[in-house]
């Protein structure tokens, strides 16, 4: 009995370490085939989480193309880099058919950092 919970709580835990590790991208079947992902690149030279971004390259890109840099809903205390864009799919996709590449970024809630943090990791998003 014992030797089961102990497996039955390793298992658990496998689980959830590894859930917490790999990242994919929900999204990313809703631009146009071909669209190339750079995903979760830190741009703040630190391991947060909240400073990631994705940026989605134009299929066929070649040389500089123009970027929009997308910014998440969530009054600052919700939402990730990837909830938007799944009630946006018709204007990212056209964003990026038309040649320009997004970049999704994430920052930290004002409930991680205290105000302006989060227009500061915003404009470090830019400034990368």
């Amino acid at each position: 009995m014992v030797h089961r919970i102990l497996y039955a709580i390793v298992s658990l835990s496998l689980i959830v370490s590894t859930t917490g590790v790999s990242q994919t991208n929900p999204v990313i079947d809703i631009f146009p085939k071909g669209t190339t992902l750079h995903g979760n690149i830190a741009y703040n030279k630190d391991t947060l989480n909240k400073h990631l971004l994705d940026i989605y390259l134009p299929p066929n890109a070649k040389g500089k193309v123009p970027l929009i840099i997308f910014v998440h809903g969530g009054g600052w205390l919700g939402n990730d880099k990837y909830a938007d864009i799944g009630y946006m799919k018709k204007t990212v996709a056209e964003i990026v058919s038309n040649g320009f590449a997004l970049a999704s970024i994430d920052y930290r809630f004002a409930t991680q950092a205290i105000f302006p943090a989060q227009m500061q990791d915003c404009n470090r998003a830019v400034s990368f």
